[in-house]
């Protein structure tokens, strides 16, 4: 993650007093400082530039040049104009009266410039805890931002069944706050795994230079989120479904963006939503070939089911007509083993259609093994964002699956515990346990709404607004694959899931 360089302002006639610097160098932060003598010159650094802390004497210079409460009246503009934006007072100026005003306005500290004060101490800090909580705010404000964008884009993931028009939406959603000025997305090609094409808004800015290139080939090569060390920030996502890479999101922010952790992460796990949409696109687009390809199939077999009719079985009924006749008219001479012959292989012609007109079913494999419940269960809790959640696994049991698809499925639930479960004052354990031919995973979280109970697991389908809405349908996906069945249901405060059609079994202990 790269570093943050907070502005902090200091206002006074002497801005190079050794207090000042003392008092930096002991917060341990790397600070961009901006001087200013006066009013005028303080607002215009304040208007034009992002301040993070103020530190201002009591009597600094108005725009006509009085001294009088200069700093009070900069701090009325401050919380007018820009609301909490921290701002200090140092001054050797210390009646109650000038304390009273400044307080009544909200001032974050009144230090008072006095020989024997540990002044230099206090400056240090209240410019540190100001700063610090200005940054957090900031953080928290930016990521709020954030998550509102992610939902949008979730929302247009749900709605688009087009790849370049969903393509196109998601850059469109991503560049509607001021967040992120450009997206871009490269597609790979699925053979060569090389660039295949980009799709931008901006191409002049992302797709040229070698700057973006190599930045896509270090998330390409690395399979994680990447960002640069250079001005404007960028940060590349990879968009994978399981196996299958699909591409690099790009995304390019102003020069004062730090990407933290916590947003990295969520960026993260869109990748990989746009990679299940992607997939589940694919996935309609071959349905959609299938089905004509079926139809035409279909067409063929009713053709040839025309022709089998009306040139083979009418000619048969015939000849079964014929030899019918033949062995009434020879019935007084006993069984002829020619005419047994002759019907035995009219019966075998009958049987041959038959058999000709029969449909082959094929159905894709899994990796299916006996597969440990306990290891699958903890690495998939391992992967997943559990805050200060307890997990509690029951008597340890194996079943047979695909672990990958297995664990995989454990995901999305523990996230949705996670994410929608967890109670407002409380925390939140999630226990996991065989119960028969079934698995159970249940939590003691504020419960499923009815309102989308029977809905649960449709694409699409959340019960709070920052859900993506595709979690749950995975989780359905995963278990039909295996053959098995998912339903979910509300039990005392929590949510309980139950997968059922297992084959579990204990496992060895060495």
């Amino acid at each position: 993650m790269e570093s943050v360089k907070p502005t902090l302002l200091i206002v006074s006639d002497s801005p190079d007093r050794p207090e000042f610097e003392e008092a930096i160098g002991r917060t341990g932060l790397t600070l961009e400082v901006r001087t200013a003598g006066d009013i005028p010159s303080a607002t215009t650094i304040i208007e034009s530039e992002q301040v993070d802390c103020i530190v201002s004497a009591y009597e600094i210079p108005d725009e006509n040049g009085r001294l009088y409460m200069g700093g009070l009246r900069l701090l009325e503009y401050v919380r007018r104009e820009h609301g909490e934006l921290p701002f200090i007072i140092f001054t050797f100026v210390v009646n109650e009266d000038s304390v009273r005003r400044a307080t009544t306005n909200g001032v974050t500290a009144y230090i008072r410039d006095i020989e024997g004060e540990n002044v230099v101490g206090q400056l240090s800090y209240h410019i540190n805890s100001a700063i610090s909580r200005r940054l957090t705010e900031r953080r928290a404000d930016e990521q709020a931002r954030i998550n509102e964008i992610i939902r949008d884009v979730n929302d247009s993931l749900v709605r688009e069944q087009v790849r370049d028009e969903m393509i196109r939406r998601i850059s469109l959603e991503l560049t509607t706050d001021d967040v992120y000025r450009t997206a871009g997305f490269v597609f790979l090609d699925r053979e060569t795994e090389r660039i295949d094409t980009w799709t931008s808004g901006d191409t002049a800015s992302l797709n040229e230079g070698e700057r973006t290139t190599e930045l896509v080939s270090q998330t390409l090569e690395s399979g994680s989120v990447t960002t640069n060390s250079t001005s404007p920030p960028r940060i590349a996502i990879p968009v994978v479904y399981e196996e299958t890479r699909y591409g690099v999101l790009v995304l390019e922010t102003n020069a004062s963006h730090v990407f933290y952790e916590t947003e990295r992460a969520v960026l993260g796990e869109l990748g990989e939503t746009i990679g299940h949409a992607l997939n589940a696109i694919d996935v309609r687009n071959s349905l959609v070939d299938r089905e004509r390809e079926l139809s035409e199939q279909k067409e063929q077999l009713e053709q040839f089911a025309s022709i089998v009719t009306h040139e083979i079985r009418n000619p048969l009924n015939v000849a079964k007509g014929n030899l019918a006749a033949l062995q009434e008219e020879h019935d007084d001479e006993g069984e002829d083993p020619e005419f047994e012959y002759i019907e035995r292989s009219l019966e075998r012609i009958d049987t041959i259609v038959d058999d000709i007109l029969a449909l082959v079913r094929t159905n894709a494999s899994l990796d299916v093994r006996t597969t440990a419940l306990e290891r699958v269960v903890e690495e998939a809790w391992d992967t997943v964002e559990t805050d200060d959640a307890i997990l509690e696994i029951g008597d340890g049991r194996a079943v047979e699956a695909d672990p990958s698809q297995l664990r995989r499925l454990f995901e999305n639930l523990f996230r949705n515990s996670i994410e929608h479960a967890t109670p407002p004052d409380g925390r939140l354990t999630v226990s996991v346990y065989v119960d028969g031919d079934a698995i159970v995973v249940q939590d003691d979280g504020v419960g499923i709404d009815e309102a989308i109970l029977d809905d649960i697991f449709e694409m699409g389908m959340t019960g709070a607004g920052y859900g993506t809405g595709l979690g749950m349908a995975i989780v359905s996906d995963l278990a039909e694959r295996h053959g098995w069945t998912v339903t979910a249901s509300n039990y005392e405060d929590g949510a309980r899931f139950r997968i059922r059609g297992l084959e579990t079994k204990g496992v060895d202990r060495e």
